[in-house]
């Protein structure tokens, strides 16, 4: 569960009882279903808000069955082809995938979930536990310098009945690194150009670690805010999105 954070990038393992009709029939396994919430802290309103839904078919999941053929010596007992390991090396989950999610069927895609399967009758499991999750470790990152101009913003509807005043921009820096990553502070532009057509004409430079494999390129949430009453009210205009991740790929 990640706060304040509308690209959340974690990991955590979960282990399930499944229980299905045929096991050599995948198109028989019942779907995985992935319902996504928002962890609301409000004094009034304390109750998880539902976002999304993903269903993912269980013929679809990142399966590797590796043979046991594959590997030469077992190494904790000495033996080719060791009967007392063979089942730890039939099912290895492969890289995980990015799953599309929606809020009803029929409605556009409004999230993704990065998901992978071991899905096996035998005693697996994964090399760690919820509570030993470190993503850093895991995913290797590059410490890299963003630089950006901002030119402006054009055509701002305001969200209640006075006008745009002076818009900023809020960068969610900590989006693009995991819970457990390094300390990053988030960065805006200030207020000062009035109306819906501002011309801010701002740069911004922060350092950043970005993972080195697309799978996990991260993206940039921000969002657009009002500047009204000198700063005592601040109501949200909209929100952007900037593939941070994937203008680095482009770039090299």
């Amino acid at each position: 569960m990640v706060e304040d954070n509308n690209n959340p990038l974690f990991y955590e393992c979960i282990e399930l009882n499944y229980e299905v009709d045929d096991q050599k029939d995948l198109e028989s396994y019942p779907p995985f279903i992935f319902d996504i919430f928002d962890h609301d802290d409000d004094i009034f309103d304390s109750t998880p808000d539902f976002l999304c839904r993903a269903i993912v078919e269980p013929e679809d999941c990142g399966i590797s069955l590796l043979e046991q053929s594959q590997f030469e010596r077992c190494k904790e007992h000495q033996q080719e082809h060791c009967q007392l390991c063979a089942h730890l090396n039939e099912e290895i989950p492969s890289e995980p995938k990015w799953w599309p999610c929606y809020f009803t069927p029929g409605t556009p895609q409004c999230g993704e979930i990065l998901v992978s399967f071991s899905v096996t009758d035998l005693d697996y499991n994964y090399p760690c536990t919820p509570n030993e999750v470190d993503l850093m470790s895991r995913v290797e990152t590059n410490e890299l310098t963003c630089n950006m101009l901002i030119l402006g913003l054009r055509n701002l509807q305001s969200p209640g009945i006075l006008p745009v005043k002076k818009a900023f921009i809020k960068f969610n820096v900590k989006s693009l690194v995991p819970p457990n990553g390094p300390a990053v502070k988030n960065v805006q532009t200030q207020p000062t150009a009035p109306g819906c057509n501002p011309t801010l004409n701002t740069t911004m430079k922060f350092n950043v670690p970005l993972p080195l494999l697309e799978l996990y390129c991260p993206r940039l949430q921000c969002s657009v805010y009002d500047y009204i009453y000198k700063g005592w009210n601040q109501p949200l205009i909209g929100n952007f999105v900037l593939p941070v991740g994937e203008l680095m790929h482009a770039l090299k």
